[in-house]
């Protein structure tokens, strides 16, 4: 009676254990979707457009265009007194056809620089294209990587397989949220560059802006594509490991007492390699908060 007694608290403990990691993997599994779904506005391209065609972007843009508009009128006056008055250190003819070229270009920044954007816009969801393949980017996620059968899975499952289950998806789920933050960081930098666009075709001596300007532009605009090219391998082999999971379970059950979860959970680990090289090179690219999002992540 006593081993019987034993045997039932024994078992009522691990079934309180195993219910309290269900209700842990079910809450990670929201807090998942709540990143993949954030990943999944980040990755609509009508969002990202209805942000860069926002007003507020475009009277920005004016505004600091208007400002070296008046800066130019300016100088254009100084410049034609100069001449006028036959000031020798002022006196260049070819200065107002410099300052007339920078003021044409100065007005058209803002289209140059919605041209460039869109440029690197389209090679990003044309990589995002490949990958969700007619679904959208939430479908995509959760279809490579398995992570809903493992968490659908769960009920009944051993403590192995739960605690297992809940590091993998916590680490996905702090990685796609890490990724989502900065591609969200990148959206709001372009509509800033682009607000201060006029400033990078002034390039006057001493103006360093823009260099940094013209720096940034090609930094933030290359790194959407960039991450998605590492999304892009990382779902292809998840897919691919997916589909010889069994082989890899064959594998794992000479060596493990829960062959399951080691087959399941073996191919997470490259893939989420992949995603956090893409994330130190958002780092080492300079990308506004990257070095936040990583640290906290």
């Amino acid at each position: 009676p006593d081993v019987s007694l034993t045997d039932w608290v024994a078992k009522g403990f691990i079934s309180a254990i195993n219910f309290l990691l269900l209700v842990i993997l079910k809450l990670l599994g929201m807090l998942l979707a709540v990143a993949l779904s954030l990943f999944a506005w980040v990755a609509d391209a009508n969002n990202l457009n209805q942000v860069l065609s926002n007003q507020g972007v475009y009277f920005g843009w004016t505004t600091v265009r208007d400002l070296l508009n008046i800066s130019f009128i300016l100088i254009l006056l100084f410049t034609a007194f100069a001449i006028v008055f036959q000031v020798d250190k002022y006196n260049k003819k070819t200065t107002i056809l410099t300052l007339v070229i920078m003021a044409l270009l100065i007005n058209f920044s803002f289209p140059i620089t919605r041209a460039i954007i869109d440029a690197s816009n389209v090679l990003m969801y044309t990589i995002i294209k490949s990958i969700s393949e007619g679904t959208n980017a939430l479908g995509m996620l959760t279809g490579a990587t398995g992570i809903q059968n493992i968490i659908d899975s769960a009920g009944g499952a051993s403590t192995t397989y739960l605690l297992a289950a809940i590091v993998f998806v916590f680490i996905l789920m702090i990685t796609m949220l890490a990724i989502s933050l900065m591609l969200v960081i990148r959206i709001v930098a372009l509509a800033l560059l682009i607000i201060f666009s006029p400033i990078a075709f002034v390039p006057l001596p001493g103006n360093k802006y823009a260099g940094e300007w013209w720096t940034n532009l090609f930094k933030y605009c290359f790194f959407g594509p960039i991450m998605m090219f590492m999304i892009l391998i990382a779902t292809q082999i998840m897919s691919y490991m997916g589909k010889h999971s069994l082989e890899m379970k064959k594998i794992a059950s000479a060596h493990a007492i829960d062959n399951a979860i080691v087959g399941d959970m073996a191919y997470f680990a490259i893939p989420i390699v992949i995603l956090w090289i893409g994330m130190g090179m958002a780092q080492k690219m300079g990308i506004a908060g990257a070095g936040a999002v990583m640290g906290q992540a």
